[in-house]
């Protein structure tokens, strides 16, 4: 079965036109997920493939974000911010990148979107990071990353114009990161309110009762009975 294969594209950045390597959807396969739907794969690791990053200045993005225009504005900030984050380290854009290649990609992603001032996709690459740090069981940069998650998440929530699409997803991750965080009084909250908003036809309101459910149990043991 093929693996690889190679897709063009040009840095919204430098102007650079480079070939990137992307995976086949059929060569992926997920054997199960953890309870913040973080992927265990067999074989070939789809998140070490996910982003694309620009070889000559390392603008790194998802795929999609290599389609949007930037202002002369934008293109300067991201040039200064791209300078410093080569000191994060230069990934290996080949075939045989490894769990520290990926690392670099996302954190260097995490830096642009948060210049962007795109609080979801920030947020999304702090998650992603912090479940490439679970998955090298480095707890505790795992904890700083997720941590950076959540603020994004929640500033997207607060002050950002969110879709009714996006909600669910959104406010999972509210309660799931502050459950894994040790927030377990606001994770039931968060849970509580996705629960609420959304029936059972939402991927998301369904797995955040059974968080809903767990966290809450584990604070009644700790609370005595009393939990929230």
């Amino acid at each position: 079965m093929q693996i690889f294969w190679k897709k063009e594209f040009k840095c919204p950045v430098c102007s650079n036109e480079f070939e990137a390597v992307r995976v086949f959807s059929n060569a992926v396969i997920v054997k199960k997920r953890d309870t913040d739907f973080m992927p265990i794969y067999e074989g070939i690791n789809a998140l070490y493939y996910q982003m694309v990053t620009c070889p000559v200045c390392l603008f790194t993005a998802f795929e999609s974000d290599f389609q949007t225009e930037l202002t002369a504005k934008q293109k300067d900030l991201l040039m200064k911010a791209l300078e410093k984050t080569k000191r994060i380290g230069r990934p290996n854009l080949s075939e045989n990148r490894d769990i520290s290649d990926a690392a670099v990609m996302f954190s260097i992603a995490a830096v642009i979107y948060t210049l962007l001032g795109a609080s979801r996709k920030a947020a999304e690459c702090y998650l992603k990071l912090g479940w490439l740090f679970r998955q090298n069981h480095d707890f505790a940069e795992e904890k700083k990353a997720l941590q950076k998650a959540l603020d994004h998440f929640e500033n997207y929530y607060i002050n950002e114009e969110i879709t009714s699409q996006e909600e669910p997803m959104v406010l999972f991750y509210l309660g799931e990161l502050n459950g894994r965080l040790a927030n377990k009084k606001k994770a039931v909250e968060w849970f509580s309110l996705l629960v609420q908003r959304f029936d059972s036809s939402s991927l998301y309101a369904r797995k955040a009762r059974e968080r809903w459910q767990d966290i809450r149990q584990s604070l009644r043991k700790t609370q005595g009975g009393n939990a929230v």
